[in-house]
């Protein structure tokens, strides 16, 4: 070629439990996380000015399109997969901001939020359930253990819940 430039396409397909998911060298390597014999607690430092995120997704998929678009807001994230990682995590690692599923394998994130509450060092830690759980009974209980919000999943975006979480913060 001469004067021109040459663009290499690389195109990957990861076989998922759930489906066969084309995707790009930088997703995968957010969703290489869920593979391999990486660390689960993901990165323990932030970025200068960042904030840091605990997402609890017990769904692959899920949690790498969460954790992916949070990134790219900005916000470095930790991501585990059930509630006995996440009360481990929350206790170990300080983050900003908690992100929890309700239908969690191992241990409920209802359990996970009543016993965060109840540790002096995560009881300040603001928690938001985003779970596909809408039943007014099971919102009213979260609530009731201090969440600063409850989401539905299929009302939320990952983008809506990135620029919600930025909100947060700037108030």
């Amino acid at each position: 070629m001469s004067g021109g430039v040459e663009l290499l396409v690389v195109s990957l397909t990861v076989t998922a439990p759930r489906a066969v998911l084309p995707i790009t060298p930088k997703q995968l390597r957010a969703w290489a996380w869920f593979q391999g014999p990486k660390s689960p607690w993901g990165r323990a430092e932030n970025g200068p000015g960042r904030r840091s995120i605990l997402l609890v997704e017990d769904d692959a998929d899920m949690a790498a399109m969460y954790r992916w678009r949070l990134e790219q807001a900005g916000f470095d994230v930790t991501v585990v997969r059930d509630g006995v990682e996440a009360m481990t995590v929350a206790q170990t690692l300080v983050h900003d901001l908690i992100v929890m599923d309700i239908g969690l394998p191992r241990q409920s994130g209802l359990e996970v939020i009543r016993l965060l509450r109840n540790e002096a060092t995560t009881q300040q830690v603001p928690i938001v359930v985003l779970s596909n759980y809408s039943e007014p009974e099971m919102i009213r209980l979260a609530h009731d253990f201090g969440v600063l919000a409850y989401l539905v999943k299929a009302d939320v975006t990952p983008t809506q819940l990135a620029t919600r979480i930025k909100d947060w913060f700037s108030n």
